[in-house]
């Protein structure tokens, strides 16, 4: 079963909530139950999708039932996995997003059942993405299903995403995305030196893109010791780095570290839920 939600708070509350609920459908399996969203470190995260593709490979001709598991995501596993699932409940977000997470359900069309059970259930929030966006991927879903259709073949996509672009959001939303990339390539690629350190903009970039990599408090000597040390190692450094939202920054209390060149943050961690924001202090009255 394959569950994608919008949001990381949502995913580890329903990782939580349901895992014994796995562990008792597969008893014994370490793996009956698997999380996978941005907010881990990327060695933690590397070693979730390895166990994700060795576990939920696509399903071979004539292979028949794959074994009983879990799967809570983000849009963390709507790219480059190539994951193959029975079912799969999913929270709505913009079209391309369904369909790309409807393609990590019964992939080839293998399944002994045939077609399976794919169900789109509306958010409490639009957030992170775009309100009109979400109702637009909505809107086309319904009409698709008004229209008496009950599968979502590549054809079905196809009509998905002409529902959902041909509205007064999809043209708006074409215009933004030339004023993007025309304001990009005018900010970052109009330079003329091309081996100019342009180290300048990163901050820039960050802020653009919304993302960054922080470094958790208590990684500090462990990573320091892979970057300036006798051995150090940039690849294993990078396995501590955390991505993170750029407006989050303050949410996890972070520090810029001029020596590290890095912004530190608080925060609780953990190898299987990821990171959550640090505990507000008690009030003491």
């Amino acid at each position: 079963m394959l569950v994608v939600t919008n949001t990381v708070t949502t995913a580890q509350t329903l990782f939580h909530t349901l895992t014994q609920d796995a562990q008792a459908a597969a008893p014994g399996d370490p793996h009956a139950a698997l999380l996978l969203h941005s907010r881990f470190k990327n060695r933690d995260r590397d070693t979730i999708e390895q166990t994700l593709l060795r576990r939920h490979p696509e399903r071979a001709p004539a292979q028949d039932r794959l074994p009983a598991g879990l799967v809570i995501a983000t849009q963390t596993v709507e790219v480059s996995l190539q994951l193959d699932l029975d079912r799969g409940a999913v929270e709505n977000a913009p079209i391309e997003a369904v369909a790309q997470r409807a393609g990590r359900v019964n992939r080839r069309g293998l399944h002994p059942d045939g077609p399976v059970e794919f169900r789109v259930h509306a958010p409490e929030s639009h957030r992170p993405y775009d309100k009109a966006a979400v109702q637009a991927a909505w809107d086309a879903l319904t009409t698709l299903t008004a229209d008496g259709t009950d599968t979502l073949s590549e054809q079905d996509i196809d009509r998905l995403l002409h529902l959902a672009y041909d509205t007064p959001w999809g043209k708006e939303w074409a215009d933004l995305a030339r004023a993007a990339r025309d304001g990009f390539t005018t900010d970052f690629l109009t330079f003329t030196d091309p081996f100019h350190d342009r180290s300048e903009y990163a901050q820039r970039l960050s802020e653009r893109f919304d993302t960054i990599e922080v470094l958790h408090h208590d990684d500090t000597r462990e990573y320091q010791h892979h970057t300036t040390g006798p051995d150090a190692d940039p690849l294993l450094a990078s396995g501590f780095l955390i991505p993170l939202r750029y407006s989050q920054l303050a949410t996890y209390n972070a520090t810029y570290d001029q020596r590290l060149q890095i912004h530190l943050i608080d925060g609780e961690y953990d190898s299987h839920l990821g990171l959550r924001p640090p505990t507000p202090p008690e009030t003491i009255l």
